[in-house]
């Protein structure tokens, strides 16, 4: 489930679990249950803040660039993830983020105007 949260000031989204459990008591649980499976993990909802700057800007991406919305779209929940406590392995995320890095840095590549010559 993905809601608008109210409550939310700095952070541009968040992961809570419905239910109750915490991260950290899911990992207990698997460490005591060497038989569970990572696909136990419990239901998730994404509350994100829509006077965010970035969930603004997304949202305005998605119509100019829809690939690169949704890459971001796809790391913003990663993020929400890794501030929960809940993504299990960072490795998948790896090339995503590098693809966002080089696509930034190549935005920002643009050759920098010269400052204007100072008349006397």
């Amino acid at each position: 489930d993905v809601v608008a949260s109210l409550r939310l000031v700095d952070s541009p989204a968040v992961i809570n679990e419905a239910g109750g459990q915490s991260a950290a008591m899911r990992r207990f649980m698997m460490m005591v249950d060497q038989g569970a499976q990572a696909a136990t993990m419990p239901k998730q909802r994404l509350e994100i803040n829509p006077a965010h700057p970035i969930i603004v800007k997304l949202a305005a991406m998605r119509a100019t660039d829809e690939p690169l919305a949704s890459l971001v779209a796809q790391q913003l929940f990663d993020n929400a993830l890794i501030g929960a406590g809940m993504l299990d392995d960072a490795r998948p995320m790896l090339g995503r983020l590098n693809d966002l890095l080089e696509r930034s840095l190549a935005a920002g590549a643009a050759p920098a105007a010269e400052p204007a010559a100072a008349t006397a």
